[in-house]
């Protein structure tokens, strides 16, 4: 099954920076520990990790970096799943140092997720300002439209996505 694309052209307004990676590291987390699907003692272990912030140059943040970078430019969740896994899961730990490597692994595969779903809320909230309102039936409508801004254009497909 493959991910579905964004519009190309669309844009995110929030680069990535060290601060945000943070940021999407520790919700990554929370949804992991929230779900309660995985073994206590692997929750446990996520639970007390502190992921220390890479630095701006660093092979780590400049390869998440130029993976999202391209996500946003392109808009292709295909291309950017497949550089992401081939990347990140399998130097997990070089990531996130200090995790043993299933907890490391499992960390970089939903921080891959968070990653887009930071991008995407931002998208929504963009479209908000401008007085267009997404639901989640109506995401690939709002990237479509984000490019360019055609608010009839939404309204039609918002509509086809109503029936």
């Amino acid at each position: 099954m493959k991910h579905s694309s964004l519009h190309e052209g669309s844009t995110c307004s929030k680069p990535l920076s060290v601060s945000l990676l943070a940021e999407v590291v520790a919700s990554a987390i929370r949804k992991i520990n929230e779900a309660e699907v995985f073994t206590e003692s692997l929750r446990d272990e996520l639970s007390k990790y502190s992921f220390q912030q890479p630095e701006e140059g660093s092979f780590e943040f400049t390869s998440i970096k130029s993976m999202y970078d391209g996500f946003l430019k392109n808009g292709d969740l295909e291309k950017f799943y497949q550089k992401y896994y081939a990347t990140v899961p399998v130097k997990s730990t070089q990531f996130f140092t200090g995790l043993s490597w299933i907890a490391a692994t499992l960390l970089s595969t939903k921080v891959a997720d968070c990653l887009i779903a930071c991008c995407k809320r931002s998208k929504n909230s963009y479209l908000r300002g401008k007085g267009l309102a997404c639901n989640t039936w109506e995401v690939m409508c709002c990237t479509i439209c984000t490019s360019n801004m055609q608010e009839p254009v939404l309204w039609r497909a918002s509509k086809l996505w109503q029936y």
